[in-house]
């Protein structure tokens, strides 16, 4: 009597096994070996037991029950061990198992040399009786595998004696199906195959997201199709010691590389296998379908699946379609699907679909979508779709969301929200809100604040300004405790006043004052009875009450006299100004202080020299030059 489970037992079973069906989708299916459960069984019998084992760890027992005692009744006590552990425990030792796609399959093997039986058939869609080419019929036993053809025939070379020999039919799409023959009596065999079931309504389990690799170009270069076919239809695990390969399906593996995890791996040309847990080393392309854990070395390129734990190194890139964790060294880029902790060195690019926690070098560019903890370091550009917690280097622009650390490029850096520590540029900053510092060779902008300090020979913008801004142009929205240090800085709500003024020498002038009442410029022109003076100078006005604030302004003027004649005459006129500013209306103002005031001028023998002031306390008549130092006073009448 055979024994196939291929059925689900209760309905609470189908859920379950539904939801493991769509957690795994489109990953390669576990070892269920490898899996845990935990039994405390008394008096059981052995079948029984076996379900139990399935129930827990969700796959299905596919076995001979001729050769399966399912009747014995035995103990079993077992904490969190291995399905392969406890097999091995309950089972007659002369039995061995292979975990093949959603299966487990039990058998006896050979004892005797066995007779070669050619079996062929056809495999077909049991829905419509139309042959499936590219279906996989796969001997665990002898490790035999082969593939339909477009009219969905067969042939295969098992090695058959007395036994019944299990067979597992798989492709993509459709329901596994393992089925029991005795190829002595009848090799001419016929399989048909169901179509999966449609999963369970309303089930939506967090599935592991990363692409296939066989859907990457180059395996679809490198590998040919009935290896792929095979590769997908049958999920297979067998651990190999060492295995050989010229190219993908002619290896030590044969046809069966695809499903093999090698412990070391040398490919002459291309490999391409389930994984590899120690050393690989190819001529040209290495590929592992999931996980890859220690050293890849390859020519041309490594790509790994799933999740790459240890070293690669390639001389044009490397591949890794999910977690990677270690060091990636390629001589033209490294691309990683997922998550990374270590480093990427290139001599062109790396590119990082995930979160990083380690450093980026290459010769040209480095992109991730997601945190950076860590390094990125670029000969050109640097992007980080979301934060960058240590630095950003780069010899042109970089490019996040959020910096805790520094960016340093070139010509550009760009901060789409924050920067909380330092952008150093030679061109410009570009960030929404600035905590840190902006230090750019012409423009720093932070478009909603600027609480740190912005730094620039020409250009700083802040829409609000509550740190420092230190350039020749300066521009704030608002300013809440900020100031503006420049030769020309606007406030567009801050100070805006206009001053007509008259001091002790008869000497009348007109001022604009722009910035804040914390730091402001003064743009103005002077008139005398013999000269005008264009005149600059910066001040601050701290407040004294709520109408009262004290006026302290230095302004330098370049003396001009009317006749053009003298203009090449070098004349400076230099003002200290101390003034109480009495604010009795909004709009209007009186300023009133003493001043000290120096004035120098150059002089040739023959020319005369006419003081600024009459009554100077200190003067030196020299024979190139004229200078004096006096106290004088100004009275200004201020409108806002």
């Amino acid at each position: 009597m055979l024994k196939t489970i291929i059925v689900l037992r209760t309905k609470s079973l189908y859920v379950v096994l539904a939801v493991l069906c769509l957690s795994l989708t489109g990953i390669a299916q576990e070892n269920h070996l490898n899996k845990n459960v935990s039994l405390q069984i008394t008096n059981w019998n052995l079948g029984r037991v076996l379900t139990a084992i399935e129930t827990q760890a969700g796959f299905f027992f596919s076995y001979d029950s001729e050769l399966i005692p399912v009747d014995s009744v035995l103990s079993v006590k077992a904490s969190n061990e291995k399905v392969k552990t406890v097999l091995q425990r309950i089972l007659p030792k002369h039995l061995e198992f292979k975990s093949v796609g959603n299966h487990v399959v039990i058998f006896r093997p050979q004892k005797k040399a066995p007779q070669e039986v050619l079996i062929t058939g056809y495999i077909r869609d049991s829905r419509n009786n139309q042959p499936l080419a590219n279906a996989t019929l796969y001997d665990p036993k002898g490790n035999q595998m082969t593939a339909s053809n477009t009219q969905g025939y067969y042939e295969m070379t098992v090695f058959g004696d007395d036994q019944k020999l299990g067979l597992t039919v798989s492709k993509s799409g459709y329901r596994q199906e393992v089925v029991y023959v005795q190829p002595l009596e009848k090799s001419d065999l016929d399989f048909t195959l169901l179509t999966l079931e449609k999963p369970v309504t309303g089930v939506e389990p967090k599935k592991l997201d990363y692409p296939d690799v066989n859907e990457r170009k180059i395996v679809q270069l490198m590998v040919p199709e009935r290896v792929i076919e095979n590769s997908n239809n049958l999920s297979l695990f067998e651990r190999v010691p060492v295995q050989f390969s010229v190219i993908p399906g002619i290896s030590t593996n044969g046809l069966l590389n695809a499903n093999s995890t090698n412990n070391i791996s040398l490919n002459l040309l291309a490999g391409y296998s389930q994984g590899t847990d120690g050393i690989e080393i190819g001529s040209l392309v290495n590929i592992n379908r999931t996980d890859m854990n220690g050293l890849q070395i390859a020519g041309v390129a490594n790509v790994t699946g799933r999740f790459m734990r240890g070293v690669q190194m390639a001389g044009m890139f490397n591949y890794t379609g999910l977690l990677f964790d270690g060091f990636q060294l390629a001589g033209m880029g490294n691309i990683s699907m997922g998550d990374m902790t270590g480093a990427q060195l290139s001599g062109f690019c790396n590119i990082l679909r995930g979160k990083m926690d380690g450093a980026q070098l290459s010769g040209f560019a480095n992109f991730t979508t997601e945190n950076v903890e860590g390094m990125q370091l670029a000969g050109f550009i640097n992007i980080a779709a979301k934060d960058v917690e240590v630095a950003q280097l780069s010899g042109c622009i970089n490019y996040s969301r959020n910096i805790e650390g520094m960016q340093l490029a070139g010509l550009l850096n760009v901060a789409t929200n924050r920067v909380s520590s330092t952008q150093i540029s030679g061109f410009a900053n570009y960030a929404k809100i600035s905590n840190g510092g902006q230090i750019s060779g012409y423009v720093n902008l932070a478009t909603e604040l600027n609480s740190g300090v912005q730094l620039s020979p020409f250009v700083n913008y802040a829409r609000q300004n509550d740190g420092i801004q230190f350039g020749m142009f300066n521009y704030a929205d608002t300013s809440s405790g900020g100031i503006s240090i420049g030769l020309l800085s606007i406030e567009k709500k801050g100070l805006h006043a206009i001053d007509i003024s008259t001091s002790e020498n008869l000497i009348t002038s007109l001022s604009f004052r722009t910035g804040n009442y914390r730091f402001y410029n003064i743009f103005g022109v002077g008139f005398s009875e013999e000269f005008v003076m264009p005149t600059y100078g910066i001040g601050t006005a701290p407040s004294l009450g709520k109408r009262l604030r004290l006026n302290l302004d230095l302004t330098a003027s370049g003396l001009f006299e009317y006749e053009n004649t003298q203009w090449g005459q070098e004349r400076y006129y230099f003002q200290f100004f101390t003034g109480l500013n009495y604010q009795p209306f909004k709009k209007f103002g009186v300023v009133l202080g003493p001043t000290l005031n120096f004035f120098r001028t150059q002089r040739r023998l023959e020319d005369q020299i006419n003081p600024l002031s009459s009554y100077d306390f200190f003067h030196e008549n020299a024979a190139d030059y004229f200078q004096q130092l006096w106290i004088g006073g100004k009275l200004s009448v201020r409108l806002f």
